[in-house]
């Protein structure tokens, strides 16, 4: 059975309201719609966040689909207004960066353009004045003069070499050091994202983003926090892949307990946190009972390694910011949570 009401929802019962006129069914579908294009061109503009967004607006699309009441549209659009805008900041925080790196690499290139000509001028002259010395020896010496003469000029010309050698060494060293650096940032760039690549929820540091955000803005929030337990079984059978497997499906289940206005991420490998927004702590400990017992349960999980029955168990607890807490000791704090058995 599902969880059970919550406070909102007693306060706000459900209201029946007349069919939808074609030209209403016409105008909720051209909406809908717009969602899914807005979420596909988010994950093709920019995938590492683009597919959260994606994501997020799949899940508002759905549920509008299954209750496109006033209430439901306002809020959608207001859960979507602020995630465009979010993302749109956060692309253009992007491009800005890659642009900043464009006009660093342009610049370094340019520098060692002009250092190298400038060294290879520098030894080319060096090696003219050698070579006019080596002239002028042959031309006014003989005999033991003009041995001694040249042994000066080929040390001369030694020391020039090595010089050149170091010179070289150091300037490739100084560009391997830039590209090293440039190839880290890209790579970090490209492999970014914002969501747990198995069960699709926001990962640990969106989670943690998120949650600054809210207490900069001063936003009121509770924060749930669940732990899956009691499935050794699972582990001795499949492994990690059957873990991973069955984390995808309470994962699931659990996003059925998120209003549009809420998030919900992974925080570690067994341990899943919620953020409900505008809701009372007395409420989010409610909820926290309710959707503990709706997630334990019995998991049918399936790989190519076999077929499971894990009897899971979930544990939750709830807290809310302190007025005196900074960002970095309330993110420290849920850190520290311990889940515990809820009646």
């Amino acid at each position: 059975m599902p969880p059970e009401q919550t406070q909102e929802q007693q306060q706000n019962p459900v209201v029946e309201h007349r069919a939808n006129t074609p030209r209403e069914r016409e105008l909720s579908d051209c909406y809908l719609n717009s969602l899914l294009m807005l979420g596909r061109c988010a994950a093709e503009v920019y995938p590492p966040i683009g597919q959260g967004v994606h994501e997020t607006l799949l899940r508002l699309r759905r549920r509008l689909a299954f209750d496109p009441q006033y209430r439901s549209l306002t809020e959608t659009h207001q859960v979507a207004e602020g995630m465009m805008r979010d993302f749109g900041r956060r692309a253009k925080e992007m491009l800005d960066r890659r642009t900043a790196e464009s006009d660093h690499i342009l610049q370094v290139t340019s520098l060692t353009a002009n250092l190298l000509a400038a060294r290879d001028r520098s030894y080319l002259e060096q090696f003219r004045e050698t070579l006019r010395r080596l002239q002028d020896a042959v031309k006014n010496n003989e005999g033991e003069a003009l041995c001694r003469e040249v042994e000066l000029i080929a040390e001369s010309v030694k020391r020039t070499v090595d010089t050149f050698q170091d010179d070289s060494k150091l300037s490739q060293a100084q560009l391997e050091q830039e590209i090293e650096e440039f190839e880290r940032r890209r790579h970090s760039a490209q492999t970014m994202t914002i969501l747990d690549a198995n069960t699709g929820l926001y990962n640990r540091e969106e989670m943690q983003r998120r949650i600054r955000i809210s207490l900069r803005v001063k936003q009121q929030f509770s924060v749930l926090k669940l732990s899956v337990h009691d499935f050794s079984a699972l582990n001795d059978q499949l492994g990690q892949v059957g873990e991973e497997q069955l984390m995808k499906l309470v994962a699931e289940r659990l996003i059925e307990q998120v209003r549009p206005r809420d998030i919900v991420g992974r925080w570690s490998a067994r341990v899943f946190l919620m953020v409900f927004n505008d809701c009372p702590f007395a409420n989010a400990e409610s909820r926290a009972a309710q959707i503990s017992r709706w997630l334990s349960d019995t998991y049918r999980v399936v790989t190519k390694d076999g077929d499971v029955a894990a009897d899971v168990h979930v544990t939750a607890t709830a807290t809310e910011p302190h007025p005196s807490e900074t960002p970095d000791d309330f993110v420290e704090r849920c850190d520290a949570l311990s889940p515990m058995a809820v009646a």
